[in-house]
């Protein structure tokens, strides 16, 4: 990756218009994306895998009508350009200022694959932006299918063809010293995971904490998938946020997510009856929190709460978080 940035031209996009690209997953760690102010660790990252959904089956379609020729061709091209597209937007996105302000390394991006390196505590951003930025193809393809002389029949199909494109993503947290191989090996099977889960019909992140037992723990779920129309909701919408996790610090996060490994170690079972008994304990465990240390009312989902506990540690709104009792 070093070599190619090196000899890119100038218009590459790789190139990045004269960004200064981190020198390997160390710099990547270190460097503070946009609105970052807080006080956290500063060797983390997240391996990034991207891939479309439904973009053969459209490619399919396209096959089986001449008229469709000129129209394939041009998508082919608008596929490539929209994605890159999407991964530069997604990567101004998480920009922090000054000459290091890119926390973003890209590895591998054409077609509708997408594969980088980001620092830990832009990752959500950047997968949410990327997502986003990505379905805008769906704006190039719906109007070239309207200029081509087919029967509504035939449109009417295309059009939900293209309506049905969508991105999913496998996302992996790990230190920036934990074997990249790894690293893209998680996120490949997080991203397959993504995809079955909604079986490829929905833009939807799975991600995988590679440092808190991520892919080792016998208690605990390896991955977890969020649709993205609900990512992006509670990352615009702080009120959105589920539960109180994400405003916990992260030495109440670790606290509880030890507490919910020893009670699984405890009780020796994951029927649902005793999963439902763990989650009221943690739900009761939150709501003392709430009530000792915040002046609100914060909804508790028992539902989502091992997932959110899962994914709070990297959540932005919990990226500034004060140390607070939380014990």
């Amino acid at each position: 990756c070093l070599s190619r940035f090196e000899n890119a031209s100038s218009d590459d996009f790789l190139y990045w218009g004269g960004w200064s690209l981190p020198e390997d997953f160390d710099d990547l760690a270190r460097r503070r994306g946009k609105g970052f102010s807080g006080q956290r660790l500063r060797n983390h990252i997240a391996t990034i895998c991207a891939d479309g959904n439904r973009i053969g089956a459209l490619f399919d379609k396209f096959n089986q009508h001449a008229e469709l020729a000129k129209i394939k061709t041009e998508a082919i091209a608008w596929l490539t350009f929209c994605t890159e597209e999407a991964v530069n937007k997604a990567a101004n996105e998480v920009r922090g200022e000054g000459e290091n302000g890119c926390v973003v390394i890209p590895h591998y991006v054409g077609g509708d694959d997408v594969l980088v390196s980001v620092v830990a505590d832009q990752a959500w951003r950047f997968a949410v932006e990327l997502i986003k930025s990505f379905e805008e193809i769906k704006e190039y393809y719906l109007a070239d299918i309207d200029e081509v002389p087919l029967s509504k029949d035939v449109k009417n199909e295309l059009e939900d063809l293209v309506s049905n494109v969508s991105l999913g993503v496998g996302m992996v947290f790990s230190r920036y010293s934990y074997p990249f191989y790894e690293c893209r090996h998680k996120a490949e099977e997080a991203l397959s995971y993504a995809k079955q889960t909604t079986q490829g019909k929905k833009s939807a992140i799975c991600w995988m904490d590679l440092t808190e037992g991520g892919g080792n723990s016998q208690y605990t779920k390896d991955k977890y998938v969020i649709l993205y129309k609900d990512a992006s909701s509670q990352l615009n919408d702080e009120s959105n946020v589920p539960d109180a996790i994400s405003k916990l610090t992260s030495s109440a996060q670790h606290s509880l997510r030890n507490q919910m490994i020893a009670w699984k170690q405890e009780h020796h079972r994951e029927t649902e009856e005793s999963l439902n008994e763990w989650l009221k304990e943690c739900s009761q465990y939150l709501e003392k929190w709430i009530d000792r240390t915040r002046d609100e009312i914060i909804k508790i989902d028992i539902n989502t709460l091992e997932a959110d506990l899962h994914r709070a540690r990297w959540w932005p709104t919990s990226a500034d978080s004060t140390e607070e009792n939380a014990s």
